[in-house]
């Protein structure tokens, strides 16, 4: 990886990071923040505290987590859009 790889890959971080943010603050102005995007019950406490950026609970992150593991897995070229989409 070249040096301006790896500076491309921290700004794509950062700004998926920036764009986390930004949804937490839109769902703190809606009155939704703490709340799980996938059931809409409350998030605890101690998980929002150890990331406030969190969307889902716990119940349904195991949840999308087992999904995710027995899903099949996707072509790459599917799975990840090319940049300008």
């Amino acid at each position: 990886m070249t040096e301006i790889d790896a500076t491309e890959t921290d700004l794509q971080a950062a700004e998926h990071r920036l764009d986390d943010i930004e949804a937490a603050l839109e769902r703190l102005e809606q009155g939704s923040y703490g709340r799980c995007a996938s059931c809409g019950s409350r998030i605890g406490d101690g998980v929002l505290d150890d990331d406030p950026l969190v969307t889902t609970c716990e119940d349904c992150k195991s949840a999308l987590r087992a999904a995710a593991e027995t899903a099949p897995e996707a072509e790459p070229s599917a799975a990840v859009p090319e940049m300008g989409e």
